[in-house]
Parts: C-alpha cells; structure tokens; sequence
C-alpha cells in the first residue's frame, strides 16, 4: 500500500508590490511533488502579481521565496552538473 504525500502550501511574504506599494493579487497556483527523505510531499505554490496597468511590475510574478528551499529547478536532481 502506497502512502499517502504531505502537503503544504507555499505563499510569498510580499503582499505589496515592490515598485507601486498596491497590494498584490493572487495571480494563479500551480502544484509541484517533491520527494524528500522523509517522503514524497505535494506542494501548493501560490503566485502573486501586480494588476495595476501604471506598475512596472505589471503581471511580474511573485514566487514564494521558500520554493527555493523545497526544490531545484524542474529537471534537477542530485548534485550532477
């Protein structure tokens, strides 16, 4: 019997855009499985983006910053080169 993966979801600490201050809105989520030593974990990652047309960061997404704690890019594994 398979067991079943952990599971949390990751949301950036910006709630205001870095150039404007508006708050950002949650622009989409997206889903990724990681494994882990201590098991698979299915994560929820939350994207924020800035929706006002003046911004310079229009539609720039904003990732969590503890993504990068959690996984390599897609496509890496291991310490290879």
């Amino acid at each position: 019997m398979r067991e079943q993966p952990h599971a949390i979801t990751l949301t950036p600490l910006k709630e205001h855009g870095e150039q404007c201050g508006q708050l950002l809105w949650v622009g989409y989520h997206t889903h990724r499985t990681v494994t882990k030593l201590d098991g698979l974990w299915k994560l929820t990652i939350v994207v924020r983006r800035c929706v006002q047309l003046e911004c310079p960061r229009y539609h720039v997404a904003y990732r969590p910053e503890e993504e990068g704690r959690w996984a390599l890019p897609h496509g890496k594994f291991g310490r290879g080169g």
